[in-house]
């Protein structure tokens, strides 16, 4: 008896080879979700200015912590 991670490596490691025909059928029949790309486009770029007010935030607080 084998273990799945053994067969996985002997097949190659390859995308396909980690799961067996059984698992990727089940894969397949997931249900695709389609998103608006404006809207995750929108997001992303909203996620990246609070990071970036959050990166200046910090900057702020050691600045005001090195002068004292």
């Amino acid at each position: 008896m084998t273990s799945r991670f053994f067969d996985a490596f002997i097949q190659g490691l390859s995308g396909s080879g980690l799961y067996a025909s059984h698992e990727l059928t089940k894969i397949s029949k997931v249900e695709k979700i389609h998103s608006d790309q404006r809207a995750d486009a929108e997001n992303l770029q909203s996620d990246w200015r609070k990071i970036g007010g959050d990166f200046n935030v910090s900057i702020d607080r050691i600045q005001r912590s090195d002068s004292r």
